[in-house]
């Protein structure tokens, strides 16, 4: 059965190690998003401000009199009246400031301490399924032709990483998870293109799973003819479904109609 991807249903310590070393940027963000919150928040504030400073100015500015002029009493009531509206202007500005702050900067905690709980909480799952992964060092390398784009053979490095046992792993975005006494055997490999052009290569063609009885079985899952980018290395799954009580699996690596080479990988 041929899919477009095949990914574990947790991390491994490859990805971990990519994930460990992304964390700088991360919080780059996280302290850019803060900082663009409070620019918003001032420019929010300054503009209120500029608002209700004009609504309090047209509410409390006393009329003129329209008679055309005032007696004693009502001109010491005016100066009295004039003298104290800037303060208490002042005062009602400054209390709707402060009020605006202290819920957006309540609003903002809550956001960030949600983000930070919810990061928390991945990391951990994440490492509690990264320790649960049975996982074997194979670290065997080949040498196998790959095909470009004018069909010739190049050569190039085949390393067969590690093997996993999985209970769960993820087919074209979707988990896939397998019950009963049967289990994933999940295959890493690296294919390394040191050339300067891009090459083809089928890496299902190259593993076999061999049986007691010298049978031997293709993998269940895999990507089909990968692209290996010039001057990279790719990164490759297969994965195989096995039996839980298995703990010696041996695989046969080579061409199709050449030499095998006989693995055996042991949890």
């Amino acid at each position: 059965m041929q899919i477009n991807q095949i990914t574990l249903g947790t991390m491994n310590r490859d990805f971990l190690s990519a994930s460990l070393d992304a964390k700088p940027s991360r919080l780059n963000q996280i302290v850019k998003n803060i900082t663009e919150h409070f620019r918003k928040i001032i420019v929010y504030m300054k503009a209120s401000s500029l608002r209700l400073f004009s609504i309090i100015t047209r509410l409390t500015t006393r009329p003129r009199v329209e008679s055309g002029y005032e007696t004693d009493a009502e001109r010491r009531e005016n100066f009295n009246l004039n003298r104290k509206l800037p303060k208490r202007k002042l005062r009602l500005v400054y209390f709707v400031i402060v009020i605006i702050l202290i819920v957006g900067a309540y609003a903002l905690l809550r956001r960030s301490a949600a983000k930070a709980l919810a990061r928390k909480t991945n990391l951990k799952i994440s490492d509690t399924r990264i320790q649960n992964v049975p996982t074997v060092v194979i670290g065997k390398d080949f040498d196998f032709d790959a095909i470009n784009v004018d069909k010739k053979k190049v050569r190039i490095k085949f390393a067969l990483v590690q093997a996993e046992r999985k209970s769960q792993i993820k087919v074209k975005g979707e988990e896939r998870s397998i019950s009963g006494d049967q289990d994933y055997l999940l295959l890493r490999i690296e294919l390394t293109n040191d050339t300067t052009e891009k090459l083809a290569f089928a890496t299902v063609d190259y593993v076999r799973l061999k049986a007691d009885d010298d049978k031997l079985f293709a993998p269940d899952f895999h990507n089909g003819n990968v692209v290996i980018d010039p001057l990279s290395v790719r990164k490759d799954l297969l994965a195989f479904v096995v039996n839980k009580s298995g703990k010696s699996f041996m695989l046969s690596v080579g061409e199709l109609s050449g030499e095998k080479q006989v693995v055996e990988v042991k949890f």
